[in-house]
């Protein structure tokens, strides 16, 4: 296991952490639960993972064809 694992499970864990403490009063008193915020970040972290997994399954040779189309949607 590599040494940048434990840096980004450091700051993936140290982002939800902050989130939550920064907003756990606002969601409470607007949503009623405390960990809304937290709850959308974790998502947002799983998708995140998710999408980096499947596109760094796909070979080069299709990303240098459809660049050009990609493009907009990166932006």
């Amino acid at each position: 296991m590599s040494i940048y694992y434990l840096y980004f499970i450091i700051l993936l864990s140290l982002g939800s952490i902050f989130i939550y403490s920064s907003s756990a009063f606002i969601a409470s008193y607007f949503y009623s639960n405390s960990f809304y915020f937290y709850i959308k970040q974790c998502i947002a972290i799983l998708v995140g993972i998710f999408l980096t997994y499947i596109i760094s399954k796909i070979k080069l040779n299709i990303l240098k064809k459809y660049f050009l189309y990609l493009y907009p949607i990166i932006l």
